[in-house]
């Protein structure tokens, strides 16, 4: 008996069940279905299984693909998402499902599947269950391309869970980087593959590669909206509205698509369509259930932004607040809580509101503890007073535990030089331009951030410069809007 999933063939009748009830098959289609199963994964070409099959008959290869239909549609497996049989282009057919074999040694196909499950929940509790089962799956079915491909987007989602923090994992990306290439080698015909190539690229800042490597798996697979989004993510201008608005009309609540095109409206200065943009994805933010598959978060933070370009003050204020009071407990939904909070923290500091400038902060650094730019605001002026005075009485050093303004400026100055030996430099580089700006040297702030825009590469570097409230102390300085005209530019 062979068995695979819930089918079973007796091979002394070549009659083929599924969960013990008979499927009408001919016994030759039957025998080809065997012979796929029992080389396990292998190519059969299709020149070895026309001499196997049809050795005395003169057949074109319509024949053969015709009796593989009628194999998969005994199966009920359709050939553009195939779960038992894939056709290898120009060169034969495989099968791809789980044996009884396999299954004895933990069901691989079934970890792969809990694997995928476990991503898509986007739950930062479960990503080590995730990469766990995608690599089992990927060690028990080496030529399995999309376990491979599980396995990079489980360490390109690990990587993003660091992403906030002053020096993300990038021993993550390369094993995400690693494992697409293979999954790609596999099976060049993988949309997935080259999917979450370019999802790795673009977060290690290749983005001439991810833009190449997105263009392939939608030229694949042109009806995946998760294609299209990768393609605006790793994209930047024009490039990305077109994908983003495609991945929308695929996907109209892919909430995330509004976000990456609100960021280069924000960064033409284009406040209307950005808060457009915001807006739309607001509202799918707060319509998603408690448990959504693949949940959103950050469009409220995002309203806040345009509210504070705008000089809407409270409407920004409130915009922060709807973000960090989310319930989500989404992979990204940290990261925006804590975005926002700081970005609160700036607006109170700057209207010296010294309280509520605290309780900003002190969410900020429970969300991320030690992050440069929460370590930033808890050593900015509020008035006239320092945040944390140096007589160790303010109600956040009691908190903090009683650091010296001298001990607070080297934490600033430990969290950049952290961020500045890994992936995220520009950024460190923004945080010391903000520190300038917010300490009365806002000429030299410009200079800095004039040598970051010259010296970066093409890309979304400094794009909410306008929209930051950390850097509220700029606004109105003669040399920001030059700078502003240069990010509106490189946004085009």
């Amino acid at each position: 008996m062979v068995r695979f999933g819930p089918f079973a063939v007796d091979i002394r009748t070549w009659r083929l069940s599924r969960d013990g009830d008979p499927i009408e098959l001919s016994p030759r289609l039957v025998e080809i279905l065997v012979y796929l199963v029992e080389r396990n994964g292998a190519i059969a070409t299709k020149e070895e299984l026309l001499d196997r099959f049809w050795p005395d008959v003169h057949v074109t290869e319509n024949t053969l693909a015709r009796a593989i239909a009628d194999i998969r549609k005994a199966l009920g497996d359709p050939a553009d998402q195939p779960r038992v049989i894939q056709t290898m282009a120009r060169r034969g057919y495989r099968f791809v499902g789980v044996s009884a074999a396999e299954a004895a040694t933990g069901d691989p196909f079934r970890l792969w599947v809990e694997g995928r499950l476990a991503l898509e929940s986007l739950d930062p509790t479960r990503l080590d269950e995730a990469r766990a089962a995608m690599e089992a799956a990927a060690t028990a079915m080496p030529d399995y391309a999309p376990a491979h491909a599980g396995v990079a987007n489980a360490c390109v989602v690990g990587f993003e869970a660091t992403r906030l923090t002053n020096r993300p994992d990038v021993q993550r990306l390369q094993a995400a980087l690693a494992a697409a290439r293979r999954a790609a080698e596999i099976d060049p015909r993988l949309g997935e593959a080259w999917a979450v190539m370019a999802h790795a690229q673009a977060l290690a800042g290749r983005r001439d590669d991810a833009q190449a490597a997105a263009r392939r798996a939608v030229a694949l697979e042109p009806d995946s909206w998760r294609h299209h989004f990768r393609l605006a993510l790793a994209s930047w201008g024009e490039d990305r509205l077109r994908a983003a608005d495609r991945a929308l009309a695929l996907s109209p609540s892919c909430a995330a698509a509004h976000l990456l095109s609100a960021m280069v409206f924000v960064a033409r200065g284009a406040w209307d369509r950005a808060g457009a943009e915001a807006d739309a994805g607001a509202r799918i933010q707060d319509a998603q259930p408690g448990m959504a598959v693949l949940p959103v978060a950050g469009l409220h933070w995002m309203r806040g932004l345009v509210a504070t370009a705008t000089d809407r003050m409270d409407e920004a204020i409130a915009g922060f607040a709807a973000e960090t009071e989310q319930s989500s407990s989404g992979l990204f939904a940290r990261e925006f809580r804590w975005l926002a909070a700081t970005s609160a923290g700036f607006h109170h500091v700057r209207l010296g509101r010294r309280n509520e400038a605290v309780t900003a902060f002190e969410l900020a650094e429970s969300l991320n503890p030690g992050a440069a730019r929460g370590a930033l605001g808890l050593q900015l002026p509020s008035g006239d007073s320092p945040l944390m005075d140096p007589s160790g009485d303010s109600p956040l050093t009691k908190r903090a535990g009683g650091l010296s303004p001298g001990a607070r400026a080297a934490a600033v100055e430990s969290a950049l030089d952290e961020m500045a030996s890994g992936p995220k430099v520009s950024d460190a580089t923004l945080i010391r331009a903000a520190l300038l700006a917010w300490t009365g040297r806002p000429a030299e702030a410009c200079d800095l951030l004039d040598m970051l825009l010259r010296t970066a590469p093409p890309g979304p570097t400094a794009w909410s410069l306008a929209a930051d409230p950390m850097f509220l102390p700029l606004h109105g300085h003669e040399r920001l809007r030059p700078l502003l005209l240069a990010i509106a530019s490189r946004a085009a």
